[in-house]
């Protein structure tokens, strides 16, 4: 049985599992969650001095995981699953 995750108990660690079981890149999570560089999704996923992950980005990263991978058309940068990060230009909600 596949472990459940549910926002606001991601580590690090189960962060890095999802984005892999993904087959997603660290830049490549950054651009769809509208990080301008993959340093704030490797922080999200060090061991040492970890940086906390938010809340809207533990449910986005979910909410991709449910949906089975990368939005699809229609989606822009920024943009995961209605979710735009805010100052990303051209995130639909």
């Amino acid at each position: 049985m596949a472990k459940q995750y549910r926002a606001g108990e991601l580590t690090g660690n189960d962060f890095k599992r999802i984005r892999q079981g993904l087959l997603l890149t660290q830049k490549q999570l950054a651009d769809l969650l509208g990080y301008g560089h993959k340093i704030r999704i490797s922080e999200f996923e060090r061991t040492t001095n970890p940086v906390p992950i938010p809340l809207h980005i533990q449910q986005a990263l979910l909410n991709l995981r449910e949906s089975g991978g990368a939005p699809g058309a229609g989606k822009t940068e920024g943009t995961v699953r209605g979710w735009s990060r805010p100052g990303v230009t051209g995130a639909g909600r």
